[in-house]
């Protein structure tokens, strides 16, 4: 073999390798930065979407799970406030708030919840092959035959304009770790979005700081969340428009 052609198939190779090297990052780290997790602590508060479903559980630990609002009707169904749960998912990035968990699995009581799988179902996963009697409940299928996602009650909801006041119990996040929401210490849920969080953090003052906010939102037994307009952190106003 004379030394070009020699050097074309090393100059091949070394292509190669690098194509393979180019794939591998871009399919492996997002799937790394999907990390699996196994938590356990006490449920403090529901997470509420901007229709007021259930679509979290807030925990003791600082970790915050999120799933499908119709999990989250089968969760509000048999999960309560003060009840130990374990759960099941992929973690978000960590941060001095807490973190995002979206959830796959979430057992309380002895009893299990799996999140609802998205799309039609297919051919061959047609056929249940636990039985009757398996331990686990699907959100589609929430296990007892008199307790289905279908038949459960959709919680009374009430468009509102909103006014609240309080300091800050707790800051939500997203899965990059970005505050999002905030929960006031009288209880509202407030939503905004991930640059308008950091302006929040920027002007809070320690922990007595004191949060009013005015938006749009619904309230229910489960609690009320509401979407910023204007929120005022210590004497900064943040305007967001309607």
């Amino acid at each position: 073999m004379s030394v070009f052609r020699k050097r074309n198939l090393l100059v091949a190779i070394a292509t190669f390798v690098i194509g393979v090297g180019a794939c591998a990052a871009i399919w492996g780290v997002p799937r790394f930065m999907r990390r699996s997790t196994s938590i356990g602590s006490q449920v403090t508060a529901y997470l509420l979407d901007d229709r007021g479903n259930v679509n979290g559980l807030l925990l003791a630990s600082g970790d915050q799970l999120h799933f499908s609002p119709q999990t989250g009707a089968v969760v509000g169904a048999q999960i309560k406030i003060g009840d130990e749960v374990t759960a099941s998912g992929h973690a978000g990035s960590q941060s001095s708030y807490g973190r995002e968990v979206r959830v796959y699995q979430i057992s309380a009581d002895g009893r299990t919840i799996v999140e609802a799988e998205t799309g039609p179902p297919r051919a061959h996963e047609s056929h249940d092959k636990r039985g009757p009697k398996g331990r686990e409940d699907r959100a589609d299928r929430p296990g007892p035959p008199d307790v289905r996602a279908s038949d459960l009650p959709t919680p009374a909801m009430s468009q509102e304009t909103f006014k609240a006041a309080g300091t800050i119990r707790a800051h939500l996040v997203n899965g990059h770790g970005d505050v999002d929401g905030l929960i006031l210490s009288s209880g509202e849920q407030v939503r905004f979005s991930p640059k308008v969080g950091a302006l929040v953090v920027a002007a809070e003052q320690g922990a007595t700081t004191q949060v009013s906010v005015e938006g749009n939102g619904v309230r229910n037994e489960r609690g009320t969340v509401i979407r910023a307009t204007q929120i005022t952190v210590g004497n900064q106003t943040i305007a967001m428009g309607r």
